[in-house]
């Protein structure tokens, strides 16, 4: 977002939607994991921001940082 805003570029709109689901695939999956017991972890990330969101040149969209999620 950073480099697209120094060109004067905007993020195209079907590039932010599919962001958006990513991310919520993302947190969806983090919330629904279960641990060893088979129990529901509930994981809740806690920090969502830009700062924690990775794009790899080939648009695979990461959700980073975990260290402030609760259980």
């Amino acid at each position: 977002m950073r480099r697209c805003r120094k060109r004067g570029l905007q993020l195209p709109f079907d590039f932010a939607i599919y962001l958006a689901r990513t991310l919520f695939e993302a947190l969806a999956y983090a919330h629904t994991a279960k641990g060893r017991s088979g129990r529901d972890l509930e994981v809740v990330h806690c920090d969502v921001s830009p700062s924690n969101v990775f794009i790899s040149r080939n648009g695979e969209v990461k959700l980073g940082d975990f260290g402030v999620a609760r259980i």
